[in-house]
């Protein structure tokens, strides 16, 4: 009897644990979730000098011609588009996934110009050792039409 009230708390734990691992984070979600739509307000506001709070130190952005690597050269790829009164394009969050240990999380979403969806983008995040989250790696691809 004992066996088997240990086997079955012993499944009702491990069951528990998967539950668990599988069920995403909402509210750190939700906080990556801001976190995206305030980065895209830095192009709606045209405020570069936000946008660069957003980008670790060690980010990588990958683009057709040539990977950035690190803020400073992503920053100053990045200035030409901050530079007329109208954003080149806008982006917003879809997708929001978040690792279990809540440390790395994914953002996927649609990128407009003039208000038409054109490309999709991937960001991924980090909870950086300040308490912010920052994008490491970013990725646009364009859609089929």
């Amino acid at each position: 009897m004992i066996k088997i009230s240990a086997l079955l708390l012993f499944a009702l734990a491990v069951q528990a644990f998967s539950q668990t691992m599988n069920k995403p984070n909402e509210e750190i979600a939700a906080q990556v979730r801001q976190r995206e739509t305030e980065f895209a307000k830095t192009m709606t506001d045209r405020n570069f000098d936000e946008f660069s709070d957003f980008v670790s130190e060690e980010a990588i952005f990958l683009s057709r011609d040539k990977s950035l690597y690190g803020r400073d050269e992503i920053t100053n790829r990045w200035k030409n588009y901050y530079e007329s009164d109208k954003a080149p394009f806008t982006w917003q969050p879809d997708i929001i996934e978040v690792l279990p240990s809540g440390k790395l999380a994914i953002s996927i979403g649609k990128v407009f110009v003039e208000g038409k969806f054109v490309s999709r983008f991937s960001s991924t995040w980090r909870l950086e050792t300040d308490g912010k989250w920052r994008v490491i790696f970013d990725h646009g691809y364009k859609i089929c039409e």
